[in-house]
């Protein structure tokens, strides 16, 4: 009845450079540039124009960032290393996110744009070898993420106020310790244990407006596994255990307070087990 088209072109973009400075040690910088595509809502009136105009378009998503880092592969006291260092900082524009509103009386899940944003963080990770059957690893991570232009209003509704920037924990990170022993000439002994842990964070874009409650609580799991390995004759078994302290903890959901004064929390998975087995042949 009334058909839409548009067309986006967005150029994207990598430059960098990066310095050998000894046999151990890479550092860098680079700068990027990606855009994720624009398109049409289903559910809006299909009426030419953005949804902040009345219309059913949203607009392409762009992000650029600048990138500096760090890459050593080494010995830190007779112990072989490695580790990588990036910091980092990123503007988005158009950042598309759903939002829930009423359209001719009905719940429609609504793609929209909201302004600009800011990420900002660093990453770290590293493993270690103190001797041949013993492995170490970590990684750490930071993250500050906020919307700085975050009023949208969409298709006559009132405008929504975006924010805190959702499904992003300001600190999270990883260790493990994985070791091995030969129990005879031909089988050998594998044990492992990891742990994961995040700070809280938010699961609806409108958190701090529309959606309050929104807020999941930052959590840490724990996983082990053991395993026996032939290496004559080409066979494994393992047994693994995820989330090995039973917690209860939430991955995710979906805001609905503005509109039935209600919310959905997703929750993680339980206690699991498997067994693996392997034949190399």
């Amino acid at each position: 009845v009334n058909p839409l088209e548009d067309t986006f072109n967005k150029v994207s973009w990598t430059a960098g450079l990066q310095k050998q400075v000894n046999e151990d040690l890479m550092v860098y910088a680079t700068t990027r540039r990606s855009f994720r595509s624009g398109g049409f809502n289903f559910f809006a009136p299909p009426l030419k124009g953005f949804g902040n105009a009345g219309g059913s378009e949203y607009a392409p998503e762009t992000a650029t960032d600048v990138e500096l880092g760090a890459k050593f592969k080494g010995q830190l006291a007779g112990v072989p290393t490695r580790v990588n260092f990036a910091a980092y900082q990123m503007w988005v524009d158009d950042i598309q996110r759903s939002n829930y509103v009423q359209i001719f009386g009905a719940l429609a899940g609504i793609t929209v744009n909201v302004p600009k944003s800011k990420i900002a963080g660093f990453e770290l990770d590293g493993t270690m070898s103190p001797s041949h059957w013993l492995n170490l690893g970590w990684t750490l991570n930071y993250t500050d993420a906020k919307f700085t232009s975050n009023k949208v209003s969409v298709l006559g509704n009132p405008a929504a106020e975006f924010g805190p920037y959702p499904d992003t924990p300001e600190w999270s990170g990883s260790v493990y310790v994985e070791g091995t022993a030969s129990l005879t000439d031909k089988l050998r002994l594998a044990l492992r244990a990891d742990g994961y842990a995040q700070s809280s964070s938010w699961f609806s874009s409108t958190g701090g407006s529309l959606n309050p409650g929104t807020q999941i609580p930052g959590y840490q799991t724990a996983n082990f596994r053991i395993g026996l390995e032939d290496l004559a004759g080409g066979w494994s078994l393992s047994a693994n255990v995820k989330n090995a302290f039973n917690k209860t903890y939430y991955v995710g959901g979906i805001g609905f307070s503005s509109l039935f004064a209600v919310n959905t929390v997703i929750p993680g998975a339980p206690r699991t087990y498997s067994v693996e087995a392997r034949y190399r042949f």
